[in-house]
């Protein structure tokens, strides 16, 4: 009998987890926002606007409190995918590799279920030049620089004439995504994406004002 508990137990937590999209779910109120979020996200179109995902960019970065973080990367890519899914494709790549710990985009399997068939909701192929990894392809470079040895065993150090001393990609811009992307749904991976994508961005900034 305590076996048959500990079973409907765990299978109820299952449940439960299936049901939620097997991740955290957002609850940000308009008075977690800091002031100058809250000013950005009140004065927003209802249309996604190029400046006012620049700005909400911004201060993602500059955001201490986790949860409004994960706020602004939801909005930011819904803001995206709505009108540019290319660039909703090098955020979210970029954003991963900077914090693959976060689960940032796991709203993606409850808000948008539906993969592209065609690229496996990849959205298109990593760079070329650097396979990816976005970082330069000079091998001798180490974060935009290169030793150099002379015969006197003296060491100079000099910009990398690749990178031109930033230490990424020249070609993806240290992204590591390739500008071909998947023609099905333009670079979002994901099926239907920009309708819904347009609504929920709507909603959720009349949500905050």
């Amino acid at each position: 009998m305590k076996y048959l508990l500990l079973i409907i137990l765990i299978a109820g937590a299952f449940w439960f987890y299936q049901q939620s999209g097997g991740s955290r779910q957002i609850t940000v109120k308009k008075q977690d926002l800091s002031p100058r979020v809250a000013k950005i996200v009140a004065d927003a179109k209802e249309n996604p606007d190029k400046k006012d995902l620049q700005q909400l960019n911004a201060e993602f970065f500059s955001e201490q409190d986790p949860e409004v973080k994960a706020f602004l990367v939801r909005l930011i890519s819904l803001g995206f995918l709505a009108t540019d899914g290319n660039a909703f494709r090098r955020f979210k790549i970029t954003l991963e590799k900077k914090y693959p710990n976060e689960g940032y985009f796991d709203f993606l399997d409850n808000e948008f279920p539906a993969v592209c068939g065609t690229c496996d909701g990849d959205g298109g192929n990593p760079c070329s030049k650097c396979k990816g990894e976005g970082k330069c392809t000079n091998v001798k470079c180490e974060s935009g620089k290169i030793k150099y040895e002379s015969f006197d065993d003296k060491i100079e150090i000099r910009e990398c004439f690749i990178c031109k001393g930033q230490g990424v990609c020249k070609v993806c811009a240290g992204t590591g995504v390739s500008d071909i992307s998947c023609k099905t749904c333009g670079g979002s991976g994901r099926k239907g994406s920009k309708s819904t994508a347009a609504r929920l961005y709507k909603e959720t900034l009349k949500s905050m004002k």
